[in-house]
């Protein structure tokens, strides 16, 4: 299968340190912005909760069944470059540049920015820019600035003053690299108009990416889809009440999504959005009204599905459809991630862990950031990292169910 590559070169700008090579992704210069400071997280390394199968560095992962990497930088696939004066045309035996896998490493992060706690959101922001390889995207999964009714202020006001400052939770700093969604906190006002006011430039430039499709600045919908580096991602607004249609089976979005995957029969799919469809602990339970959307993108044999609303980190196994309870489907299971732990008040999670699931924290020391390593091939890799020490918690790797 031909795979496509798509530069994030409209409004992107990579963050993070680390050189660049001939097989990941160069790095954009980073916007300028004003020092980054505040206190590191809480401490402590996150205990697992328990899980439900062996995870972590160097153990199977519990997504696509591959092996488990170290979690660290993805490896380079070597090459070197022509020596001056030397013959332009490279030996017979040469391997084709064009069919070296290309590396993106991308941030899914949900529920980011809290008055008053900013400063763990600001240390998980340090942390991201000085990851290798370099951060090429990160995709939003809603509340990222926390906004309630007490705020007192706009939303774009609030975005202005906790999520974007370098004072405070400094992610304004990724802005021409967000893939942003709505949380249920944008929704605490009259209207989420702010949170489409403070990205509009942004949704202009994904506007322009390869494979876009959807209404992201439609606000009335707000959901889209885009390609990178022959991936398919879909967000979603899982706002079920305010957008147009609801969420459940034949309506507007539901119908969107279902039209938008089959368009994608060959690339590898992941699914972003608020509410985890799976949850063990905290303050929201599994939410069947996503049963439509997981069982559209299982349908189509996509790889994961990442979410927040609950403050925590939960990584589930492979699951199938079936509702009202899924089963482990090691062969063509949809992995869920819960990564609402970027910096708000966190939760616990389940003391009585679900069998399903394989790797889980939570508290102040499951704060951490989730990087997503995507290869041209529909290979990837992933680890977690923890805020408060920076030191890896949850890692694995594996190849896609559409490999290229």
């Amino acid at each position: 299968m031909r795979a496509y590559f798509v530069w994030l070169g409209i409004g992107l700008v990579a963050v993070g340190c680390g050189s660049s090579n001939a097989n990941e992704s160069p790095p954009i210069e980073s916007p300028d912005a004003s020092a980054q400071g505040g206190s590191a997280g809480t401490g402590g390394t996150a205990g697992t909760g328990g899980t439900g199968g062996t995870s972590g560095a160097g153990g199977t992962a519990g997504t696509g069944g591959g092996q488990g990497g170290s979690g660290g930088a993805v490896p380079d696939d070597g090459g070197s470059d022509a020596g001056a004066g030397g013959d332009a045309t490279p030996p017979a035996d040469a391997p084709n540049e064009a069919a070296q896998v290309k590396k993106v490493t991308i941030v899914m992060a949900g529920d980011i920015a809290e008055k008053g706690r900013t400063q763990y959101a600001r240390s998980i922001a340090q942390r991201m820019t000085a990851h290798a390889p370099a951060v090429s995207g990160v995709v939003l999964l809603g509340d990222n600035a926390r906004y309630d009714l007490l705020s007192l202020s706009t939303l774009l006001a609030f975005y202005n003053k906790y999520y974007k400052p370098a004072a405070e939770a400094d992610w304004g700093q990724f802005d021409n690299i967000a893939f942003p969604q709505l949380g249920n906190h944008e929704y605490m006002t009259t209207n989420p108009q702010g949170y489409f006011d403070y990205f509009a430039a942004r949704m202009t430039a994904i506007k322009g990416l390869a494979g876009y499709s959807g209404s992201i600045d439609d606000t009335s919908r707000g959901w889209y889809s885009f390609d990178l580096n022959g991936w398919h991602f879909v967000s979603l607004n899982t706002n079920c009440s305010s957008v147009t249609g609801g969420c459940g089976a034949g309506s507007e979005q539901e119908l969107w999504l279902k039209a938008d995957l089959a368009a994608h029969p060959n690339m590898p799919i992941v699914g972003a959005w608020h509410n985890p469809r799976w949850a063990c602990g905290g303050s929201h339970p599994s939410d069947a009204a996503m049963q439509s959307f997981w069982a559209d993108l299982y349908d189509a044999r996509a790889d994961f599905v990442f979410v927040g609303h609950d403050h925590f980190y939960q990584r589930w196994k492979p699951l199938d459809k079936t509702s009202p309870e899924a089963v482990i489907d090691t062969t063509n299971g949809l992995a869920e991630v819960v990564a609402g732990s970027y910096g708000v008040s966190t939760y616990d999670v389940c003391g009585t862990v679900d069998p399903r699931v394989e790797k889980q924290s939570g508290g102040d020391a499951s704060m951490g950031a989730f990087y997503l390593t995507i290869g041209s091939d529909g290979s990837y890799s992933f680890e977690y990292e923890l805020e408060s020490d920076g030191s890896i918690f949850d890692s694995g790797s594996g190849m896609s169910h559409h490999p290229m």
